[in-house]
């Protein structure tokens, strides 16, 4: 089996979740023996990010910027990967920006109907992709990969995509990457102890960016945040005490204000569990 990955999210100067999960997925299947049967497509660039370099996977590139081949997609469903990948029995689409399918099986990753849920939160441009992109997944896509139950749901709900059609996968933590890979559960409540960290709390993993309102969180919310280091590019971790009481009756579940309370999925032991999973 010959699959097409979309590896354009890897060439953003920041990487996003898109890019980190493109990344990861890609060393995985490296690793487990995939490579001969991978194939990268992306648009022109000068040259490519060293973590790609890296993998022993054949690369092929377009002759379009990538604004011009998004568009292209996006509006005319063209071009289509195999012309300069040549055969391919899968297209896999790691982001909202979806290229055509060109007789092969589509499978998308929908990481989050965010931007669709939450408008006002997003750029006019990336609530067009989205949307858009969703509703190619929804009318191409033979197989829809979800992080979280929570996206399932909503892409089943939103777009009226058949269940047996989505496979939730929740994405996984490299913890050697982390430099912790002989840690417990009781390894890291001594580290919060230490910290004088105490639950309830909020574990974040993300960009701290306008559009996951978490800055307004910590100043109006949280009595306390603790930075765990690392810069933005970096993806910086930071944890905060998350008092439930204390939120205001008109923010959903009275659990956080982050819009990503009901879209990926979260660490935050407070917030209120999942509903039942689709079947995967």
């Amino acid at each position: 089996m010959r699959v097409g990955l979309n590896a354009e999210p890897l060439f953003q100067r920041i990487p996003t979740g898109v890019g980190v999960y493109a990344l990861a997925l890609c060393r995985g299947l490296v690793e487990i023996g995939h490579a001969d049967d991978l194939v990268f497509f992306h648009a022109d660039h000068d040259e490519a990010p060293s973590e790609m370099d890296g993998l022993p996977v054949d690369r092929v590139a377009f002759t379009l910027s990538r604004d011009r081949l998004y568009d292209a997609w996006m509006a005319d469903r063209r071009p289509a990967p195999q012309s300069i990948t040549g055969h391919l029995d899968v297209v896999h689409s790691t982001g909202p920006a979806i290229p055509p399918a060109g007789g092969a099986a589509l499978v998308v990753t929908v990481h989050d109907l965010a931007p669709i849920r939450f408008p006002d939160r997003y750029p006019r441009r990336a609530r067009a992709l989205h949307k858009r992109g969703a509703h190619i997944a929804a009318a191409e896509a033979a197989r829809i990969i979800c992080p979280s139950r929570s996206t399932a749901l909503d892409v089943e709900e939103f777009y009226g995509v058949e269940r047996d059609r989505i496979r939730v996968i929740p994405h996984g933590v490299d913890v050697a990457g982390l430099g912790a890979p002989n840690l417990s559960v009781g390894d890291a409540g001594r580290r919060w102890e230490r910290r004088g960290i105490a639950e309830p709390y909020v574990l974040w993993v993300g960009p701290q960016e306008q559009r996951k309102n978490v800055t307004a969180g910590w100043a109006t919310r949280w009595g306390r945040a603790c930075n765990t280091g690392g810069s933005t590019a970096a993806r910086s971790s930071a944890r905060a005490r998350c008092p439930a009481a204390s939120w205001p009756p008109s923010t959903p579940g009275r659990r956080c204000s982050s819009t990503r309370r009901s879209t990926r999925g979260s660490g935050c032991r407070c917030w209120r569990p999942w509903p039942a999973a689709p079947r995967s």
